[in-house]
């Protein structure tokens, strides 16, 4: 799902560069601009979506690491836990950068419609 998300990304970072639509008509960029202003949206609420989750299973997996660690003979589930619960924060910054890049391009595209 994520890889798709990042190809939809370089796809809409990509194909709508200024120089390539410089002849087009204002029309037809007014209905490109919305038409990607509207992926760009549901791309980042997919992305959002996508970061709580992980945000929660990042929490999740740290209580456990967190009760495990003092009954016997848990601690290795417990090491394993922390090490999951820093995974899901990894990709949760992964998603935020796209987000990041998203936002930007719509900041950029808004920009140029003024």
């Amino acid at each position: 799902m994520v890889w798709k998300i990042i190809m939809i990304l370089s796809y809409v970072l990509s194909s709508f560069s200024i120089e390539a639509r410089a002849g087009a008509k204002v029309e037809a960029d007014q209905q490109t601009y919305q038409q990607e202003l509207a992926e760009i949206d549901a791309a980042v609420k997919k992305l959002e979506e996508k970061k709580n989750r992980y945000r929660a299973s990042a929490a999740r997996h740290e209580d456990e690491a967190l009760r495990w660690q003092f009954q016997p003979g848990m601690l290795v589930d417990a090491r394993m836990a922390w090490a999951q619960a820093d995974q899901d924060r990894e990709k949760m910054e992964e998603i935020q950068k796209l987000i990041d890049a998203l936002q930007k391009r719509k900041a950029q595209i808004l920009k140029l419609k003024t």
